[in-house]
């Protein structure tokens, strides 16, 4: 059985799901980062209140043998977005948090991937058996591509956001903001393949598996393990690549910017609230934007 949440915790919780409007998964990621640091304070005799700089800093200096980069990286944030709750509701003065140094969870950036459109083609053109399940992953392919969803997007489809008519399909992103999504002809007409034999796989489960559109095979609404083993497969029998459905994301904004999509455009229709961030799905397009510079420039 799980130890439940302090109160102070239960109002983070709260604070998190109602009035940041967050992800499941996110509220669930910054709860772990905040128990962690309640329990490791604890120990020593200490509170989330009273904490100081100083013990957060020696919070991470233990953390950094135990956590990848990232890891650490994550784990900051989810202790900052903490100060900063208990710190809107005058439960502590200033955050000890804020000042951090980034040696304490500044994350090495990966570059993401990088797919060429031929060999994103060269999967989505396989043909496929006619049987629920690898239409149903097939579908869940050309989404990821076709219309550059989220994971967690694309888990939270529901049958009554696909437009049939319309090409698109509506999709709640972050921080609960809902927005259309279009989608190319094969993209829809995959899913609308897949959603003919779906009746197969639902088997009477409750509401929500009801409404959602991709299944386990359980009749269950499919996990994000579902959506990464399906993208795991496809490309590692075809392309022996390690591809991660983050993956098609950025293959979908960056291919937009090579066909000469504008990256306000493509910054809409990934659901971005800063142009910045779309700019960092594009940064593999750096030999396409030299060859069109040695290309087009007078002087090259």
């Amino acid at each position: 059985m799980s130890v439940p949440l302090s109160p102070l915790l239960q109002r983070f919780e709260s604070h998190l799901a109602c009035a940041r409007w967050l992800s499941p998964h996110t509220v669930r990621n910054y709860l772990v980062d905040a128990r962690h640091l309640e329990a490791w304070l604890g120990a020593r005799g200490q509170s989330l209140k009273a904490a100081t700089r100083a013990d957060l800093k020696s919070y991470f200096v233990e953390l950094r043998p135990l956590l990848a980069p990232a890891s650490r990286a994550r784990r900051l944030e989810g202790v900052k977005e903490l100060y900063r709750f208990l710190q809107r509701h005058r439960m502590v003065k200033a955050s000890p948090a804020e000042r951090l140094g980034e040696r304490f969870g500044r994350a090495r950036r990966r570059p993401s991937t990088w797919l060429s459109e031929a060999e994103v083609a060269s999967v989505l053109a396989r043909p496929v058996a006619p049987t629920v399940f690898l239409l149903r992953d097939r579908a869940i392919l050309e989404l990821l591509y076709g219309g550059g969803l989220r994971s967690a997007e694309l888990q939270g489809l529901n049958l009554d956001d696909v437009d049939v008519a319309g090409c698109m399909v509506r999709v709640m992103g972050k921080g609960m903001k809902e927005r259309l999504c279009p989608l190319n002809r094969d993209a829809m007409r995959a899913l609308q393949e897949y959603l003919e034999l779906r009746p197969l796989i639902c088997r009477g489960g409750d509401e929500d598996a009801q409404r959602a559109v991709f299944l386990n095979s359980h009749g269950e609404r499919a996990c994000k393990s579902v959506v990464y083993r399906c993208v795991q497969r496809a490309f590692a029998s075809r392309l022996g690549k390690h591809v991660s459905p983050h993956a098609l994301r950025h293959a979908f904004a960056s291919h937009l910017v090579h066909r000469g999509a504008r990256i306000t455009d493509v910054q809409e229709l990934l659901g971005h609230a800063d142009a910045n961030t779309t700019a960092r799905y594009v940064q593999c397009t750096t030999e396409y934007l030299q060859a069109q510079h040695q290309a087009h420039h007078p002087r090259a």
